[in-house]
């Protein structure tokens, strides 16, 4: 049904989240990535099928740098398969940290990985990194941070073999939810979990100026509705419209006129908003938001205008600065379509009042 609903959405990829290996509990057994009979009694290859069938891609989740301590596989293996010091295995939040300095390590991830893309057909991964390597390990190294170092560049470079080999795949770098975030993997990666933030109002703060850290296009953010009202659902949409929206939340729950909403968002973004991101200079016509600011505001610019979005979120009435570049021709609330608020602009300056507060709304500007 979920399936269904991402579909009818207008989605494009669907990705099958963490645990689709384990009967419970599944944080500390990863590392054999067996598909749980419990879970899949008809095996994932019928849901993947499925996905495709449904015109979508097919992505599953992954921590494929990492293994968990009850792992059986784990206790079978070598130490030099992992981070190591002080003659004793790195464990790190009931995780053991794969070295990718070993050949043998290569083998068994690509071992892993490739018949998912060739046999099972995935086309996306999300890449998770739930621990911290710490000071790095001091097994055939001279030093915990030269093996660090030449570890990330293995990972790195294993992951350049992936792209070689199937350039069609696109991989997020989740990174527990952000916090392994840098341009040494999103040189390679095109996306960027930007946060596991669920709380709708939370995650408008993150968005609102990842653009200072990550660029627009590769800042993948959850439009995480999870309230089946009108108002709420616009805001989560507008959260994410100017990065890259991930559908997540209790969306299959959702009724029918806010269901409607979303997809009146996703085909926004799908026809107006995404080809124009590339192109696009972010801008913060209130500053960089702060924790408990009352709005918050964030746009994106290129030669023709560009969007604004802006969140009341103590407040429903706001004056904020566009670009001064060029004269502004007009302004229209295009996100929702039906312009159930009040907007005006004089000498380059927007001044909105919301209808409520709590409340967000996305504009296009034209020179």
């Amino acid at each position: 049904p979920m399936i269904d609903r991402a579909a009818e959405l207008g989605c494009e990829y669907y990705c099958i989240d963490c645990g689709w290996y384990a009967d419970g509990y599944w944080w500390d057994s990863i590392g054999q990535w067996e598909v749980s009979k419990k879970r899949f009694p008809n095996g994932i290859q019928k849901v993947i099928d499925y996905i495709h069938q449904k015109g979508m891609k097919a992505g599953i989740w992954l921590e494929i740098e990492g293994m968990g301590m009850n792992c059986p596989l784990a206790k079978t293996l070598p130490d030099d398969w992992f981070f190591c010091r002080h003659g004793k295995r790195v464990a790190q939040n009931q995780r053991y940290l794969l070295d990718f300095r070993n050949p043998a390590v290569l083998d068994y991830v690509s071992g892993i990985v490739e018949p998912m893309i060739v046999d099972w057909g995935v086309d996306f991964f999300k890449m998770d990194y739930n621990v911290n390597t710490g000071i790095g390990s001091d097994i055939n190294s001279d030093s915990c941070g030269d093996a660090l170092l030449e570890h990330i560049r293995a990972v790195q470079d294993w992951y350049r073999y992936l792209y070689h080999r199937y350039p069609f795949l696109v991989i997020e770098n989740c990174g527990s939810g952000g916090q392994r975030m840098d341009y040494g993997f999103l040189q390679l990666h095109s996306l960027q979990s930007i946060s596991d933030q669920t709380d709708y109002i939370s995650n408008a703060y993150i968005a609102s100026v990842i653009a200072s850290a990550v660029t627009p296009e590769q800042s993948g953010c959850w439009v995480y509705p999870y309230e089946d009202e009108r108002e709420h659902v616009i805001f989560c949409m507008v959260t994410g419209l100017l990065l890259r929206p991930y559908i997540s939340g209790k969306v299959w729950q959702l009724s029918q006129p806010q269901l409607d909403l979303m997809a009146e968002g996703i085909a926004l973004y799908k026809d107006k908003i995404r080809r124009r991101l590339i192109r696009s200079t972010p801008f913060f016509p209130l500053g960089l938001s702060r924790e408990n600011d009352p709005v918050l505001a964030f746009g994106l610019e290129d030669a023709n205008g560009g969007f604004v979005a802006v969140f009341g979120i103590d407040q429903d009435v706001m004056t904020l600065s566009l670009p001064t570049k060029k004269p502004i021709q007009r302004v229209k609330c295009i996100y929702p379509k039906s312009e159930d608020c009040r907007y005006s602009v004089y000498q380059q300056k927007l001044t909105v009042a919301l209808p409520q507060k709590k409340c967000a709304r996305l504009f296009e500007f034209f020179y």
